[in-house]
């Protein structure tokens, strides 16, 4: 087995189980009923289409026994007055039912909308409360769909499920009892028809719903694969894997089709199935009937008199309004169960508790007088596995301490502790003296700006990315800091100023320009405590001198913790401290470490002769 079969068995394997998970599955109804929490401010609007359902259910057979009555009281007769009464009075009730069914569609999508509006809300809240190793545990992809995709679907079961199927049912109810009324014998004549429809209905729920199920997990599996191969579309050109990955896209995209076309032989034979029924009841019904009205036996309906024309007319339109249902409800039970599955993964992303949580009792934020205290902290992304062991420092109010040290010392966990994107496992980390978890997430950074190695820049306008939505920062501030922070020199060069247009992730500014820009959004909202983290490490020597400045303008004033692997960028910092290993091994001026003969002057030594050599 060559290495291309070994992946595509690989690959057998892991999808096969996915799908034999999806088949097995059959989702918690207890946790669907939860959404009933959504429709309780809506009762009364509920009430109303129950109401305007039994009202419609109860009109659907009106124009029927109207068109009845015209045919064997006035068409029979030959009165072609009382026809053109009829005919009016038949208009006016299809309008009356046309009414009834266009207001209640529109109700009950309405209340679907607004469940759902609330619902989705409820989710991105939840997903925004949720901290940084959340988001390292599931994909975006996934959580999108959540979002999306999931909700749509139980809306579909609020639109067009729950008052949608009590209305047929009703309506099945309401036909069969006119059936009965006119013509008892000839309605039980079509009873076992209707019981060999309702068997194929029972029949089709049970094969399309594995079919259904096997084509929503292959689209997932679909779905996925061309998310994360348009994302990374640079690196699968840059390594001429287009090849290989039209081919796993070829073979995941016929399995699709193979699923789906599973689903729609299911449905080609049930339809043609109900209709050969539909006829055959039909036929029972004329043949019957017919009989009757031929012979003139009488006193066979509940109105005690033979079976009439009109009646005839009467069957023949009921059975089609009768096993329309009865389709209906089948096609629906997929929507029911889709909406199971949907409901469960919905919950199932609700009830994930956030990890970093506020206290109960917070303590109000003061400005900052002190300075932020790093004290024996300890701290690990799984089990045990220490990061950071036992690091302790202090940033006095207004200083600047950079942290530098090799790849994977902790440089970064030690900013990603200090916003509370993580909490420690041992030790503390104080503001003022007062430990952080004591305040409110949203109070702490508040205190704080954050200017990251990669940017990230949202679609919208230079403007908007500065000023992230806050209504108290107005445009004189904007130009303000984008002229303290260098950005005011390229701006002024794009098509509409701050007016132009960024599109995703920044992509027609260079890093220097987007670097720039951050630094300006950080300045905008006027912090107290500054941290960049590696914030210049990814642009080139002329792009750097101009970032320097930025950086001066940024931590005039503040405090700040800048995370650093260009050691030439932070040599003017107030206090460096050196991590190796998750530990603080050197602490000092630049000066003074260069005298020591240690990390810090070997990573110096080490990186000027890189520069040199540059």
């Amino acid at each position: 087995m060559n290495a291309t079969d070994k992946l595509r068995a690989s690959r057998f394997k892991r999808y096969e189980k996915e799908e034999r998970e999806a088949l097995e599955h059959e989702g918690d109804w207890g946790k669907v009923k939860r959404l009933m929490r959504y429709l309780r401010p809506r009762r009364k609007p509920i009430a109303i289409a129950i109401v305007m359902s039994v009202v419609t259910a109860l009109l659907v057979p009106v124009p029927m026994i109207i068109a009845q009555y015209t045919i064997d009281t006035y068409i029979m007769q030959g009165d072609l007055g009382g026809v053109f009464l009829m005919a009016g009075v038949l208009l006016s009730a299809s309008l009356l039912l046309f009414g009834m069914e266009a207001a209640g569609h529109y109700l009950i999508a309405k209340i679907g909308q607004d469940s759902m509006k609330d619902l989705r809300m409820d989710v991105f809240d939840h997903i925004q409360s949720q901290s940084p190793r959340f988001f390292d545990r599931n994909p975006v992809g996934r959580l999108i769909t959540r979002i999306t995709s999931d909700v749509n679907v139980l809306n579909e079961l609020f639109a067009q499920g729950v008052v949608g199927i009590f209305q047929q049912v009703f309506s099945l109810v309401v036909i069969l009892g006119v059936l009965f009324y006119y013509n008892w014998y000839l309605t039980l004549w079509f009873l076992p028809v209707t019981i060999l429809v309702f068997l194929a209905a029972w029949n089709f729920r049970n094969n399309v719903s594995i079919s259904y199920r096997l084509t929503r997990v292959r689209l997932s599996r679909l779905n996925s694969f061309m998310q994360e191969n348009l994302t990374g579309m640079r690196t699968v050109q840059a390594n001429n894997r287009e090849k290989s990955q039209f081919s796993h896209f070829d073979e995941l995209n016929d399995s699709h089709r193979e699923a789906h076309l599973q689903t729609v032989f299911q449905y080609a034979l049930f339809f043609p199935i109900v209709e050969l029924l539909t006829t055959f009841a039909l036929a029972l019904v004329l043949y019957i009937g017919g009989k009757q009205f031929i012979n003139g036996t009488a006193a066979v309906g509940m109105a005690g008199a033979a079976v009439t024309v009109g009646q005839l007319a009467l069957f023949i339109q009921a059975l089609e309004r009768f096993f329309q249902p009865v389709r209906d409800l089948s096609e629906k039970y997929n929507l029911i169960q889709a909406a199971v599955a949907a409901g469960e993964r919905l919950f199932l992303l609700l009830d994930t508790k956030p990890l970093i949580n506020d206290p109960e009792d917070p303590v109000e934020p003061t400005p900052l007088s002190v300075g932020i205290e790093f004290r024996d902290v300890w701290f690990a992304y799984n089990d045990e596995e220490w990061v950071l062991k036992g690091v302790s420092f202090k940033i006095e109010k207004g200083q600047t301490v950079a942290i530098v040290g090799p790849t994977g010392s902790g440089k970064t966990t030690l900013m990603s502790l200090l916003c509370r994107f993580y909490d420690v496992q041992k030790g503390a980390i104080l503001i003022d003296g007062v430990d952080i978890r004591q305040f409110r997430q949203r109070d702490l950074r508040k205190k704080l700006a954050i200017v990251l190695q990669d940017v990230f820049l949202f679609y919208g306008t230079v403007a908007e990315n500065i000023r992230l939505g806050s209504t108290e920062i107005d445009d004189e501030r904007i130009e303000l800091v984008s002229r303290e922070t260098g950005s005011h020199e390229f701006i002024k060069k794009l098509p509409a100023n701050y007016d132009s247009g960024v599109k995703e992730r920044g992509a027609t500014l260079s890093v220097g320009q987007k670097q720039l820009l951050s630094f300006a959004r950080a300045l905008a909202f006027d912090p107290e405590i500054l941290v960049l983290d590696e914030a210049t490490s990814n642009i080139d020597t002329e792009s750097e001198e101009k970032l320097k400045s930025a950086v001066a303008a940024l931590c005039a004033g503040r405090t700040a913790l800048v995370i650093a692997h260009r050691l030439s960028t932070i040599q003017r910092a107030d206090k460096i401290i050196v991590i190796h290993h998750g530990s603080l091994v050197e602490e000092g001026t630049h000066q003074e470490l260069l005298t020591k003969d240690g990390l810090y002057r070997r990573l110096y030594e080490l990186q000027y002769k890189e520069e040199l050599a540059s």
